[in-house]
């Protein structure tokens, strides 16, 4: 009998032969020279991380830049045996600047090869070795490809005995590693957390982020359904689009046990979604999708093998009524979703009015392709609620929010979004709290990860309770959603408005480590460091806002304030004036403008913009009695007046 130990690399559909320094499909061999070969063999032997050129260079070609045309011709060879499109890759990626890395499905096995059998025996970190036990019909000659000189004074039969017995053992270790091996899988404990990386859009054109993005958050909504699995919020992900980390080192920093990467490729009819589960521990990649083009009309599919394949992967035990939810979709038309997807994107990164009209655009494209899409309804609502907040009257746009909210709750009450939207209306225009908080518990007790969109409504929790219990309900929420900017970010918020700012700047600059590019956390700071009177400072951060928000009448009262309070005057009447010239075309929020007047010590006319506010339902007023600049107004007659109409306790 004969007993040959080969490693390989199972690559998917192509497998690495290291002994014969052969890359094979279906046990056909390819044309892959040595030199490539040695290449694939060491970036699928560091998967883990991505190699640069210099360091491919360093090591097969001595260091010299002169070969760098070769290295580029030696991965151009590669990708082409393995049918791998550098614009759509599915085995090896390159990251402009930093390297390659295989991003491939990858099995390491030895495989033992006798006469009349091909058992598989696996092992993990053994390097390459053959051993050879040949046995033919002379007994007096049972070991002759093992017969080796005997050493002076050693009996030759004794030497035969020695080999033949280290073998024995040898192949027993290698059974043993095997067993122990599937024990250990077999007795593994469930993966729990996980992180859902940004999709990269790999099509090269930006407009599609929406795509990408817009699956990455189903992806996450999905996964969120399984009870026993805590999937970080997209906004806790999103400082790592396109991040030049490893899984594992990107896993630590978020605290999570496993992570889910990969890419997007929307070209005309078709997708091809190419995603990768790693455990964090160890950087094993417990699981690589097919990675193939799909058609678009296929894509509620894909996202439901990949959903249902990660949590396969992690080991958790699902009930009916997680399968139910993991299929479930609020629309099977997949040209709605799409354009559900670009609404979403717009509306969760808008900055400008225009934004939001775009956002409005899409959604009702989606409604116009499917009338029974909740989601799109409670978009429009959402859209035509943050309207209000700087760039429309009030009374003209909450009207259109509620019926779109009240519609998108009529089609399906069981989605969080559904209730946040019709919750948001309640708040903020009717000013009915027990509506209000009604379904803020609703939403977040279907999906807290709905917070993520309408965070701002969180701390709406300063109107019904004290702002220190606001705090507590806002940091429970923060639970649910782990490293999530928007909800640090409205912890900030009530902080403030529980007058304790030294915390609310300590919640700003945490949101900053989570995203230092998230604008809102230096309005936070600003409006923390006017009531700490560091003026100059509080001027900074909303120069900073103002650079991609522009200047909003939000914006504006608060930067008047701090010029009224710092005594400049000057500045704060050229403020005052450039409100009163927009309100004269255009909607204007006189409640941000009453802020001006309270830094002048104006008391009279910072009452007679609240009373206005009032008469024009501006969104801001629910904050009336915890806004810490109106605490010289707490017992005039009229500000008690404003607190009585809101049903509103006084301070």
């Amino acid at each position: 009998m004969a007993v040959q130990l080969h490693r390989k690399y199972l690559l998917g559909d192509f497998a690495l032969d290291l002994d014969k320094c052969l890359l094979t499909s279906d046990s056909r061999g390819l044309h892959l020279p040595d030199l490539p070969f040695q290449v694939l063999l060491y970036l699928v032997q560091n998967r883990d991380r991505y190699v640069s050129r210099r360091e491919l260079l360093d090591k097969f070609w001595s260091g010299s830049d002169s070969y760098e045309e070769t290295l580029t011709r030696c991965i151009s060879t590669i990708r082409t045996q393995l049918d791998d499109p550098p614009n759509a890759p599915c085995y090896i990626e390159t990251r402009k600047k930093v390297g390659y890395r295989y991003i491939g499905p990858c099995e390491e096995v030895n495989l033992s090869d006798s006469v009349g059998a091909s058992e598989e025996i696996e092992i993990e970190q053994v390097q390459g070795f053959a051993i050879s036990i040949e046995e033919d019909g002379d007994p007096n000659q049972p070991f002759s490809a093992l017969e080796l000189p005997s050493p002076p004074g050693i009996s030759k039969w004794k030497v035969t005995i020695f080999v033949c017995g280290g073998v024995a053992l040898l192949v027993a270790a290698l059974l043993y590693g095997r067993w122990q091996r599937a024990s250990h899988i077999t007795g593994a404990q469930s993966i729990n957390s996980i992180a859902v990386l940004p999709l990269r859009n790999i099509t090269g054109d930006p407009t599609n982020d929406y795509f990408s993005d817009g699956l990455t958050e189903s992806l996450i909504n999905l996964l969120s359904k399984v009870d026993g699995l805590s999937v970080l919020s997209r906004s806790a992900v999103a400082r790592f689009k396109n991040a030049e980390q490893t899984p594992q080192e990107i896993g630590s920093q978020l605290g999570v046990a496993a992570i889910l990467e990969g890419s997007v490729q929307k070209r005309g009819d078709s997708v091809r979604v190419a995603v990768r589960l790693v455990d964090v521990s160890d950087g094993r990649v417990l699981w690589v999708n097919d990675g193939a083009d799909r058609p678009m009309r296929d894509l509620f599919l894909v996202q439901d093998e990949v959903a249902r394949q990660v949590v396969a992967k992690l080991r958790l035990q699902i009930n009916g009524e997680d399968q139910r939810r993991l299929s479930h979709h609020s629309t099977d038309n997949v040209e709605a979703y799409q354009q559900y997807l670009q609404g979403r994107y717009f509306l969760t990164n808008f900055a400008t009015y225009n934004d939001l009209l775009r956002a409005v655009q899409y959604f009702n494209a989606a409604v116009s392709k499917d009338p029974q899409y909740a989601l799109a309804y409670s978009g429009l609502a959402d859209a035509y609620t943050g309207m209000a907040l700087d760039f429309r009257t009030p009374r003209e746009v909450f009207p259109i929010a509620r019926e779109y909210a009240q519609r998108a709750l009529q089609l399906d009450d069981n989605l969080g979004e559904t209730h946040f939207s019709r919750g948001a209306v309640a708040y903020f225009f009717e000013w009915d709290w027990d509506t209000a908080r009604r379904e803020l518990d609703k939403a977040i007790a279907l999906n807290a990860k709905t917070l993520e969109t309408n965070s701002c409504y969180l701390h709406s929790l300063a109107t019904f309770e004290s702002p220190d219990q606001a705090i507590a309900e806002v940091q429970r929420a923060l639970e649910h959603n782990p490293l999530s900017v928007g909800i640090n970010s409205e912890l900030s918020c009530s902080a403030y408005y529980a007058g304790r700012y030294d915390e609310a700047m300590t919640f700003s600059l945490q949101s900053l480590q989570i995203d230092p590019g998230y604008v809102y956390v230096h309005y936070n700071m600003a409006r923390a460091l006017g009531q700490q009177h560091l003026h100059e400072e509080a001027i900074k951060e909303l120069q900073k806002a103002i650079a991609v928000w522009g200047r909003t009448p939000t914006i504006l009262g608060e930067l008047g304030y701090n010029y009224a309070a710092m005594g400049n005057k000057a500045e704060a009447n050229r403020i005052l004036a450039e409100l009163h010239a927009r309100s004269i075309d255009q909607f204007t929020d006189p409640y941000p403008t009453a802020f001006i007047y309270v830094g002048m010590g104006d008391k009279d006319q910072a009452l007679s913009m609240l009373e206005e506010a009032f008469r024009d339902r501006s969104a801001w007023m629910p904050w009336i009695r915890v806004e810490p600049k109106f605490r010289s107004l707490h017992q005039d007659p009229r500000f008690l007046a404003i607190l009585k109409q809101l049903n509103m306790q006084p301070v």
